[in-house]
């Protein structure tokens, strides 16, 4: 078992392909036990914490105490719950579809998207969708959005904090393009 989470770390530590990883430090294993411990760990680690820290919706209570967390913070956002944006993690090209993970700055990667509350306590991930696709279609086909839209009709006001990359919403507040720094529309 030592064997197992050793060769797991050592991948994620270093991200270091799956054979080196079993030829350091003694560890001796295969490249298909390394991809087996690797896939194992990992699945251990989000079946036992992840889903412990890492959740959306909130609670009420959680949205609550966002919100006051918010309203108090150095920016002042009053009913919002949480901020969002995307981000790119490169990655080696991929044989299959290779073009879908060329993103905007023209290397490859996964766009990941993450919603963070005001301590920066990460939410919620997703990182399903290759560097070609947009933010605002990561947007439009998660599973967040339509919870999101569910509290227009229960708790109006309540709101995600979002990036420019993203569509303005009733549910989702994004910065207005153009905009004089320091007059009203722009804060």
């Amino acid at each position: 078992m030592a064997r197992l989470v050793l060769a797991a770390l050592r991948f994620y530590a270093t991200g270091y392909y799956q054979r080196p990883v079993g030829e350091q430090w003694g560890i001796s294993m295969s490249q298909s036990s390394i991809s087996s411990s690797i896939r194992k760990v990992t699945n251990s680690i989000n079946k036992i914490k992840f889903g412990q820290y890492v959740r959306f919706p909130m609670t009420a209570t959680e949205r609550h105490e966002a919100i006051e967390q918010w309203t108090v913070s150095r920016h002042c956002f009053p009913g919002a719950i949480g901020a969002i944006d995307c981000t790119h993690d490169a990655i080696r090209g991929p044989y299959e579809h290779e073009e879908s993970y060329v993103n905007h700055h023209g290397y490859h990667s996964i766009n990941i998207q993450m919603i963070c509350d005001p301590t920066l306590k990460i939410l919620n991930v997703n990182a399903r969708y290759p560097g070609a696709r947009h933010d605002s279609f990561i947007w439009s086909a998660s599973a967040t959005r339509r919870v999101m839209r569910s509290y227009e009709r229960g708790e109006r006001g309540v709101y995600l904090i979002g990036g420019s990359g993203y569509p303005l919403e009733p549910w989702l507040m994004t910065p207005l393009p153009h905009e004089q720094e320091g007059t009203a529309r722009y804060r």
